[in-house]
């Protein structure tokens, strides 16, 4: 009879130790699973934190850097970078030796040069102006036509300009190239600043 019960509580426990068996190893599992998703997330959220572009122009290349107060003008240039929306576009205006403006889908057509500056992607978005904003040469800021329009437009300094500060949103900075700029900025122009010579963004490409 007491081999029997032995033989019971043998079979009894060897099932309890199987099953904490499983039981651990389906934990373990799932742990490695989790640390997987939230790597691959991770890797995902890294990947698309771009700090900065490079325009690459017909005169050569501008790179800039993002300004990290300025989350939604990032994100929407950012945005229509990937989506290829610069690639092609030409400088449309150039305020000589002060500013080159770019951004605006009508320069792709040579028709439509008399609207050149009227441009956009379709929508706008908000402001982002802070009181220690500085507008100095290698600043690159949006283009609007008033509070709160910022689109796909924007211009870039090439001498202090404090006369515009606190009236557009500072999406960043040249931090190479701003030779390149300073030569467009000396392009000759038309009197409505539109340059006499084509300039051509061939694609912007983030970093």
């Amino acid at each position: 009879m007491m081999g029997r019960i032995r033989k019971i509580l043998s079979s009894v426990n060897f099932r309890l130790y199987i099953v904490l068996i499983v039981l651990f190893v389906n934990a373990l599992i799932s742990v490695a699973v989790a640390g997987n998703l939230y790597l691959n997330r991770t890797k995902v959220s890294l990947a698309k934190a771009h700090k900065g572009a490079m325009i690459v122009t017909d005169r050569g290349i501008i790179e800039i850097a993002f300004n990290k107060k300025t989350p939604m003008a990032s994100k929407n240039f950012i945005g229509l970078t990937e989506s290829g929306f610069y690639n092609g576009l030409r400088i449309h205006r150039i305020v000589p030796k002060v500013l080159i403006e770019m951004g605006d889908p009508l320069t792709r057509s040579d028709e439509l040069k008399s609207k050149w500056g009227n441009g956009g992607p379709g929508y706008v978005f908000s402001d982002e102006i802070f009181p220690d904003d500085v507008m100095e040469k290698g600043v690159v800021a949006m283009v609007n036509n008033g509070p709160n329009t910022n689109g796909s437009q924007f211009f870039i300094l090439s001498e202090d300009s404090t006369w515009l500060n606190g009236q557009h949103t500072i999406l960043g900075w040249v931090t190479k190239g701003q030779g390149i700029v300073d030569s467009i900025s000396s392009s000759p122009v038309s009197i409505l600043g539109i340059p006499e010579n084509d300039i051509v963004i061939k694609e912007v490409i983030l970093k």
